[in-house]
């Protein structure tokens, strides 16, 4: 009988994130939630994120939504700390906790819809 071994090991890959870049994480079930995030330190293989504020326009329970740089959350929270370093997966996601992942911003406004 042959046994297959696997390394678990979570990797992290070198990352072209720079201080100032925005990270956008999607989330939401049956409902269309964003958050965003502002680099404020840069290692080769890792980040420092901030939650950082949004400007909605539309209202509840649809709208866009984008980041405002700079306006930083700095309260704890349930899902995020004010300040987090951050592993960079490999495909260039940085994992914000356990079920949210983001990516650089597009520089697109986002849809929201909170109705559930």
């Amino acid at each position: 009988m042959h046994c297959l071994s696997f390394n678990m090991k979570t990797e992290t890959a070198k990352h072209t994130y720079s201080v100032g870049d925005i990270i956008h994480v999607p989330w939401g079930w049956s409902m269309i939630l964003h958050e965003f995030y502002q680099v404020v330190e840069a290692t080769p293989k890792t980040v420092v994120v901030r939650h950082i504020a949004s400007n909605e326009v539309g209202g509840w329970p649809i709208g866009t939504t984008t980041p405002i740089p700079n306006q930083f959350i700095d309260e704890d929270s349930d899902f995020f700390p004010a300040k987090k370093r951050c592993k960079v997966r490999p495909d260039g996601f940085i994992r914000i906790n356990s079920d949210r992942s983001g990516s650089l911003w597009d520089g697109e406004e986002k849809h929201y819809d909170k109705a559930d």
